[in-house]
């Protein structure tokens, strides 16, 4: 019997009596590594299954797991089963919150949109966080009596210095991601 090349899909064989055994292994593979979504990657001790549930295994496995280091394995038929990941894999880790990607025999942390904005094909770079000085409704907020005193005019002034100081910092952002 013979395999799809990348997810290790069971094809049926002309006169493959049994078909319906190689189909479901087929469908239950495709459920596990589709959009992969697991629960965990700190367990080194299979949990009591819960039918479909995904886990990667982590290092130094016991029991059922025993030998089967960040392999993913889905409790499935009343069973594990265990899947290699392969080269490029992405899965996201419930428990964390973050995507991962199995890279050179290991899984990594995967720089997500989350943390790092890129456009265009160009490489992502690192979101900065903008500090604006000028309060919501600060020049709104501002009081002037009939004939404005040199006070309320000053008061006026500083408000717009810190907004223009707002948009020179807005711009220099915009432009270190290459949108202006």
């Amino acid at each position: 019997m013979s395999n799809s090349p990348r997810l290790s899909v069971p094809y049926l064989s002309v006169g493959q009596s049994q078909k319906e055994v190689t189909h479901n292994e087929g469908i239950n593979r495709l459920d596990a590594l589709v959009q992969t979504a697991v629960e965990s990657m700190a367990l080194t001790a299979p949990p009591s299954g819960t039918e479909g549930i995904l886990y990667v295994v982590g290092n130094g496995a016991t029991g059922a797991w025993v030998g089967k280091d960040k392999y993913l394995a889905q409790y499935i038929g009343g069973a594990w089963a265990f899947f290699l990941p392969f080269e490029g894999m992405r899965i996201w880790n419930k428990a964390t919150f973050e995507a991962v990607v199995y890279k050179a025999g290991s899984w990594f942390n995967e720089v997500t949109a989350a943390g790092k904005i890129g456009f265009f094909g160009t490489a992502p770079i690192v979101k900065t966080t903008v500090a604006l000085n000028n309060a919501d409704g600060a020049i709104g907020a501002l009081t002037f009596s009939a004939t404005p005193t040199q006070a309320e005019c000053q008061a006026l002034r500083d408000q717009c210095e810190l907004l223009a100081d707002d948009v020179r910092t807005l711009k220099a952002a915009l432009s270190g991601y290459g949108l202006l």
